[in-house]
Parts: structure tokens; sequence; C-alpha cells
């Protein structure tokens, strides 16, 4: 495995890492009492990013069968 395919998978479980921390921040630091629009953003970010990941580990596991 080279350090360009490890790197490609890192960076979005990264990013996702680090959108949920944010999100778990605000939400214990009771911000999206304040920011509410900003929260479900993240929130919606978040989901969109876990989904794309899904979706394109199936895509390439069937293209790859």
């Amino acid at each position: 495995m080279t350090l360009t395919v490890w790197l490609d998978q890192a960076i979005p479980f990264a990013a996702i890492g680090m959108e949920a921390a944010v999100f778990f921040l605000l939400v214990r630091g009771r911000a999206f009492r304040g920011l509410p629009v900003f929260c479900l953003y993240l929130l919606w970010t978040l989901a969109s990013d876990i989904a794309g990941l899904i979706i394109v580990r199936q895509s390439q596991a069937f293209y790859f069968q």
C-alpha cells in the first residue's frame, strides 16, 4: 500500500472526526441554543460526508467485483 492510497483513506476519516468533535463541543457547551442554524448545518454536513464516504466505498466494492 502506497502513501497516497493511505492518505486518500485517512483524510476523509479525519475530516469526519473533526466535524463530529466540533459538533460535540457545540452541543456540550450548549452553543446550539444561540446558533441553531449553524449546528443544523454542521449536522447536515456530517451526515452528508458519512453518506458520501459509504457510497464511495460501496461503489468501489461493486465496481471491482
